[in-house]
């Protein structure tokens, strides 16, 4: 019993090592996506304000008729870059919710874990003191152990009960 524990111990204390490495791993991965998404809102932002310089160049007319059209047609270009960044943020942070999740989930199985090496642990503890109680070994008793009743003893409280037994079936009463 208790090698089967500690074989069962050791599988569980690995089995939590790799969790928690998988634990740690999805961690930085949300610091990452979350890096990232900021990074590309901080894209769009100076895209946006570039667009927004354009349409002012637009709205006061400071280019030729010719180069409106290059104009409108650049300020469409950055509008759609404008969105591409912000697309791109929000994916990336979909994926860190859903690392988020990831770590939940780990840390709930690290739990679970601890806990089945703690019952694994008490179980050793048990089967160990059980272990450590002497027993009789070939009808003799370990030494500093009270004797159980003796065999004279046994004898006599059986035929006393005996006796009371037989006297009821003749019909006395005691």
């Amino acid at each position: 019993m208790s090698l089967k524990s500690e074989l069962k111990i050791m599988v569980l204390h690995e089995q939590g090592v790799r969790v928690d490495d998988q634990l740690e791993s999805a961690r930085s991965r949300i610091h990452v996506h979350n890096g990232a998404a900021q990074a590309l809102r901080n894209a769009a932002t100076s895209l946006k304000s570039l667009s927004t310089m354009v349409d002012h160049d637009l709205d006061a007319e400071k280019l030729p008729s010719d180069p409106m059209e290059v104009a409108k047609y650049m300020k469409m270009m950055i509008d759609r870059a404008v969105q591409g960044c912000l697309g791109a943020a929000q994916h990336q942070e979909n994926v860190a919710l859903a690392a988020n999740g990831e770590v939940s989930a780990y840390e709930r199985v690290v739990e679970l874990l601890k806990k089945d090496v703690d019952a694994e642990k008490a179980k050793l503890a048990a089967a160990t003191s059980a272990a450590a109680e002497p027993e009789a070994v070939n009808g003799q008793r370990p030494t500093g152990t009270r004797p159980s009743v003796s065999i004279a003893s046994r004898r006599k409280a059986e035929d006393t009960a005996e006796g009371k037994r037989g006297r009821k079936k003749n019909g006395a009463h005691a």
